[in-house]
């Protein structure tokens, strides 16, 4: 792990708790609570977004499996033919080649909506940017590895964490 990268684990972890410290009693909410939405269609919004947060989770715990799978047991593995590092496959690997990182953004948003509905800050809205800079530039470093290290990459036409875009 480079060490930026463990700086950038650590200060994510000690800024991330500043984001669900209470507004102090007495001050002025964040919101402007005239423009409310009706609790039933809140609660149906939490609701959905709840659902695509697990949902993202489970997504991003399958291609953390897919990326386990490719791992070569040293003990079994006696051929010196055999590459190093597999390229992975399957699930939204055939479109990006981070794609537990695009999981992990799409759980913080989700995190990010729902801490907004009971508890509006946007100190949550900047451990959102900050996540989603990160894995960012970690994606496009890993994919810009991929191209440089394992043969025929280019070939499959990926983007490093977006369908389509990025």
């Amino acid at each position: 792990m480079h060490i930026m990268g463990y700086c950038a684990g650590v200060a994510h972890y000690i800024w991330l708790p500043l984001a669900f410290v209470s507004v102090p009693y007495g001050t002025k909410d964040v919101m402007d609570h005239n423009n409310t939405v009706p609790v039933d269609d809140a609660r149906f919004l939490q609701m959905l977004v709840f659902l695509l947060g697990l949902w993202a989770q489970y997504q991003q715990h399958r291609h953390h499996r897919l990326l386990a799978s490719l791992r070569i047991d040293p003990q079994t593995n006696s051929s010196h033919n055999s590459p190093k590092y597999r390229i992975p496959t399957g699930g939204w690997f055939r479109m990006v080649s981070c794609p537990h990182y695009l999981a992990e953004i799409i759980l913080y948003v989700c995190f990010t909506i729902l801490i907004q509905f009971d508890h509006p800050t946007p100190r949550m809205g900047l451990v959102l940017l900050f996540v989603v800079l990160n894995l960012s530039v970690t994606a496009i470093r890993t994919h810009r590895w991929y191209y440089e290290n394992i043969p025929g990459y280019i070939q499959l036409q990926r983007r490093a964490l977006i369908p389509f875009v990025l």
